[in-house]
């Protein structure tokens, strides 16, 4: 059934009303955005959509033309940068609207209501989801005569088990690890499992925390399985899980989103493969969950018609298009049983499901100068750069005063 549009939006000036949008650049969301508009404006007579291609720069391009007077009605991040620019005023607060139309976010995910919340206020709606989950080549495991990961596996599990996986040359040195170092910012959610962050609140951080017992003992586990195990592959084995787990195929497990899934498809590898849950370390294994948001500029003119646009895209009609278009997992719940079906592979797909009950949404703090400082001392550290002792004195140097500007 399509989304009806307010009797207020309706009754609009004979002239229709422009909302401009960001395109979403991404190969598979533009033929599903320009589909969406094509749809709403057959709705209606009021509102037209325009769509506006930013490409390369796209966050500053959005932010010049804020700071020019010419702010786009509609734009679209990661929830980082959302929540920075809602700081400095720049995002609408959402909170009036959603309470009006509190039917639109009752089929998402609960947990995605965290995403770019600022003091109880919402900044933001999701247009698709991605949780992290822990990808394998199965293949790999049968030839070593392992059983396959399974629910409720640990960290110290795979360092126990891993040396099994190791493939030498014959020079001793390392053909193939038995996992991979987490890529992107998931090694952030590896410390979740060991009870560790870095600050005491991910959105209005006001303490650093990031030196204690628990982020210490996940140091040393990346280190120890890096330098002395060996199970871990070093930081330069960085390709994403398609690349290294069946093309590759140095290592056997390897971390990330569900948007990896496609690619692991398109490989057509003979290889068996498939996905299971965040290994549990001493505290569990909370999965991290985010995704893409619109957001409305809030100096831009007709926010409630930008609304309206926003409700057309986050209906069940939208969110299902979505995935027959791109194959990808949404925050819709209803139109995400879609999902379940596309393809028999990953097998286990419903795990990424399942670990949306004790799953973390990304923190805000992880973008932008906080996660460049702390990535500039993590990565020579596990590189076997610089000791322990440096890491934690450049943070505590360092991250309490970002954290006082974020």
């Amino acid at each position: 059934m399509l989304l009806i549009l307010s009797t207020a939006v309706i009754a609009a000036p004979t002239k229709p009303i422009t909302i401009t949008m960001s395109v979403v650049d991404k190969v598979t969301s533009i033929p599903w955005q320009e589909e969406i508009v094509r749809r709403f404006h057959e709705t209606q007579d009021a509102i037209r959509i325009e769509l506006v291609h930013l490409s390369a720069q796209r966050r500053e391009k959005m932010l010049t033309m804020a700071a020019a007077g010419t702010p786009l009605n509609i734009g679209y991040d990661d929830p980082p940068p959302i929540v920075s620019w809602a700081k400095h005023g720049l995002v609408q607060e959402l909170n009036h609207y959603l309470e009006r139309d509190r039917d639109l976010y009752q089929p998402f995910w609960p947990v995605l209501r965290q995403l770019a919340m600022v003091d109880g206020k919402q900044y933001a709606v999701p247009l698709d989801l991605q949780i992290t989950g822990l990808y394998y080549n199965a293949t790999m495991f049968h030839e070593a005569g392992l059983a396959l990961p399974w629910d409720g596996m640990s960290w110290e599990d795979i360092v126990k088990f891993g040396p099994k996986l190791v493939k030498r040359n014959v020079d001793g040195t390392i053909q193939r690890w038995a996992v991979q170092f987490p890529r992107w910012i998931i090694w952030w959610f590896v410390a979740w499992a060991f009870g560790a962050d870095f600050f005491d609140d991910p959105t209005t951080p006001t303490q650093f925390i990031g030196d204690s017992p628990e982020m210490i003992a996940t140091l040393n586990f990346f280190y120890d399985a890096i330098h002395g195990s060996g199970v871990m592959a070093p930081r330069t084995v960085s390709q994403d899980p398609a690349e290294v787990l069946l093309t590759r195929k140095n290592v056997a497990l390897s971390m990330n989103t569900t948007i990896s899934i496609g690619p692991m498809l398109q490989r057509g590898s003979p290889d068996a493969w498939d996905v299971a849950r965040h290994p549990y370390g001493p505290a569990g294994n909370p999965a991290e969950t985010h995704g893409l948001m619109w957001f409305l500029f809030k100096d831009a003119n007709h926010t409630d018609e930008a609304w309206e646009v926003l409700k057309f895209f986050c209906s069940e009609e939208s969110m299902r298009l979505s995935v027959e278009m791109q194959g990808i997992l949404v925050p819709h719940r209803k139109a995400a049983q879609l999902w379940m079906q596309l393809d028999s592979r990953p097998e286990n797909r419903l795990s990424f499901i399942q670990a949306l009950d004790s799953a973390r949404t990304i923190p805000a703090v992880a973008g932008g100068d906080i996660r460049t400082a702390i990535e500039a001392s993590l990565f020579p550290f596990v590189d076997g750069r610089i000791p322990l002792s440096q890491v934690l004195e450049d943070w505590r140097t360092t991250l309490p005063e970002l954290a006082k500007r974020f």
